[in-house]
């Protein structure tokens, strides 16, 4: 597998801007012609920083396009990345519109020059591919339509020896697209895709040894994808600070329908398999020069695993896992927003599981839930997606920015009976670096409730895991933290950090 871990993010990369092209589509009510229609294609591909070479013959109304080579440098490798497609037709149809045409089985080539040399063969194949193109140069518009769409990996070769890898092959039914196409610097594109069933099967074995092979397979019962892209001319999209500043910006993101997959690793003959399935989620993301952010959901999950490694079968479930993360990106003067949050919740394993620390059921086995909700002001003092500037903080030579306020929006932590809920304000003195040993003074409060505490705490007596001494020792010096709250077993606590460089529990004063 000499060469696969190398510069993973170009094939990726490569593969993405491909597709792309392949699956491209525009609207207007102007005439637009086969060459238009190429060219606009060249320059899409040039704009994403890619070399573009072609064989090309006009013949009336159709020109065809051969020995299509798209290619990339990778400067780290000494090498490039370069994508090779067999032919492409595009089609006037006499009414002012496009139609494009491919064969229904295309091979493509990937090769990856440099020390460790990688051939792939990836096969696109089609099934009732309709593609046409309206508009005019500057506004074109793809529709596109397929019973089916899918890839499947070929030949594979490394340091110029084939590898016996397995299957690997990707198939979506029922595709239904369009991409408009704006012309300009930057140029826009608006891309939607709504897809059927999407199934995928990977079956791989290691070429050195029989005993260790990867078997995976699954799907979804539907996708639907949507982007917008600002794409400035010209770009080199190794450097992504200079892209961002120059107007780069991407916002898109998919949602997916109810869907699973099956699993089977051998390791060294050991044999570890399971299934999970979910009733769908979505991804989304936004990135320009202000702002990186991440939003990822996927609902009613259900995980099983059998391993050597395990003494029984396991299993899980979760209504809801959910992650959001909002980041500024670019170096500025003036405080940026900030986001985190994350959500497991109603978690529930299997009574196996449960028995290995609680085999008489002393603890309630309700759901389980962990959620926290951070939200907040920074200044960034360098460039985020600057490689060199990154170097610089990541060695201590450079200072990453000051925090200017942290919120607690919510905090819940709900296990075995019990519930520990939160939320809070801070700000931060950043001229004041002292009072806490090099970070910079907070000022304000959190208030932190905690309902059934006492109750948990004598199960976990009753146990065995903590002795009535253990117990009693939490409870004399949880009593410094925590005040009787309204209603029983609640207890609420006010931790405060006050100007004076003081933190007090429910005003009682700790430093």
């Amino acid at each position: 597998m000499k060469g696969f871990d190398m510069n993973t993010h170009k094939y990726a990369g490569l593969m993405v801007t491909a597709t792309s092209l392949l699956m491209t589509s525009g609207a207007a009510s102007a005439d637009v012609f086969p060459t238009e229609v190429w060219e606009d294609w060249k320059g899409y591909m040039t704009d994403f920083g890619y070399t573009v070479t072609a064989d090309e013959h006009e013949s009336g109304d159709s020109l065809t396009v051969s020995n299509l080579v798209l290619g990339v440098p990778v400067p780290e490798a000494d090498g490039d990345v370069t994508l090779t497609l067999p032919q492409i037709q595009f089609v006037g149809d006499g009414a002012g519109s496009v139609r494009i045409t491919m064969p229904e089985v295309m091979p493509m080539i990937v090769n990856v020059s440099g020390s460790d040399p990688v051939s792939m063969e990836l096969i696109y194949t089609t099934k009732d591919l309709d593609m046409t193109v309206s508009g005019n140069p500057g506004s074109m518009t793809y529709v596109y339509s397929a019973s089916m769409m899918g890839f499947e990996l070929g030949d594979v070769t490394a340091d110029g020896e084939a590898l016996s890898l397995g299957t690997a092959q990707l198939q979506m039914a029922d595709v239904a697209g369009e991409s408009i196409q704006e012309a300009g610097d930057p140029r826009r594109v608006n891309q939607t895709l709504t897809t059927g069933a999407v199934t995928y099967e990977l079956d791989f074995a290691d070429p050195d040894s029989a005993d260790n092979r990867v078997v995976v397979n699954g799907g979804t019962d539907s996708l639907s994808l949507g982007v917008k892209m600002a794409l400035p001319n010209a770009i080199d999209m190794e450097q992504m600070a200079d892209a961002l500043a120059r107007g780069f910006a991407v916002d898109g993101g998919y949602n997916f329908g109810p869907g699973n997959m099956m699993f089977n690793v051998t390791d060294a003959g050991a044999v570890t398999q399971g299934q999970t399935s979910s009733q769908g989620g979505a991804f989304a993301m936004v990135m320009d020069a202000g702002r990186l952010s991440y939003d990822l959901s996927q609902n009613d999950i259900d995980l099983e695993v059998a391993s050597p490694e395990l003494p029984f079968p396991v299993a899980m479930q979760m209504r809801k896992l959910a992650f959001k993360l909002l980041m500024p990106v670019s170096k500025s003067d003036a405080v940026q927003d900030f986001a985190l949050s994350m959500e497991l919740g109603d978690f529930t394993m299997s009574e196996m599981l449960w028995g290995m620390f609680d085999p008489a059921a002393q603890l309630p086995r309700d759901p389980a839930t962990v959620a926290l909700d951070l939200a907040g002001k920074a200044k960034l003092l360098f460039d985020l997606m600057d490689t060199e500037q990154m170097e610089m903080v990541e060695a201590g030579d450079a200072i990453p920015g000051e925090l200017d306020a942290v919120s607690l929006n919510s905090l819940v932590l709900r296990l075995a009976g019990a519930e520990l809920t939160g939320e809070g304000d801070f700000t931060f003195d950043n001229s004041d670096l002292t009072t806490y040993d090099g970070m910079p003074k907070p000022i304000g409060s959190v208030e932190l409730h905690l309902m059934g505490g006492n109750g948990l705490l004598d199960k976990l007596v009753a146990m065995g895991l903590f002795s009535d001494e253990d117990a009693m020792g939490i409870r004399m010096m949880s009593a410094a933290f925590v005040k009787p709250g309204e209603g029983e077993d609640h207890m609420t606590s006010t931790i405060e950090m006050n100007e004076q460089g003081h933190i007090l529990a429910n005003g009682q004063r700790l430093k």
